[in-house]
């Protein structure tokens, strides 16, 4: 897994920080598919934010990937090195439908359990991120909406170098 490039942090070396958020969403966008039970794909979205009631119009399922928290820490004397943790949020959304061939229950158990596996997969691929770890998942449903959420944290850690 290689993040995506973005340009922030002064005095560091900018060539090798990246936007997480957007290389995650960028993962998850490739590989990221369910079926109904006929095992017809279900269409979905996979994006940053929050979700959009919108999409259910026409699309099963959403995933959207937020940052909850990051920490930077100086890894030598002379601050060459830092060593960056960020802990993100996957949100896994599903519109409570019934009238539909599967149960949102099961594709949301489904994605759960993808995003797990690409991510596991990837966990040390090469690239700045070192390791990816899912530390957990939990559901989150809102009956009112009719909206079934499940929400997985996952840690990421990677190093940046400070510019000469």
């Amino acid at each position: 897994m290689s993040f995506q490039r973005m340009q922030f942090g002064q005095g560091f070396d900018t060539s090798v920080m990246e936007n997480p958020i957007e290389t995650l969403v960028n993962l998850l966008k490739e590989e990221l598919t369910v079926s109904d039970d006929d095992g017809a794909p279900i269409d979905g979205v996979v994006s940053g934010g929050w979700y959009d009631k919108k999409i259910f119009d026409s699309k099963g399922w959403q995933v959207t990937v937020t940052s909850v928290s990051s920490d930077r820490r100086i890894m030598d004397q002379g601050a060459f090195h830092a060593w960056y943790e960020g802990l993100y949020s996957f949100n896994i959304w599903i519109h409570d439908k019934r009238n539909v061939n599967y149960t949102p229950e099961r594709i949301r158990w489904d994605l759960t359990q993808r995003i797990d596996d690409i991510l596991y997969r990837d966990m040390f691929s090469p690239g700045d991120v070192k390791y990816e770890n899912v530390t957990g998942w939990r559901d989150i449903d809102d009956s009112e909406n009719k909206i079934l959420r499940s929400e997985v944290k996952v840690m990421t850690y990677y190093i940046k170098k400070r510019l000469p």
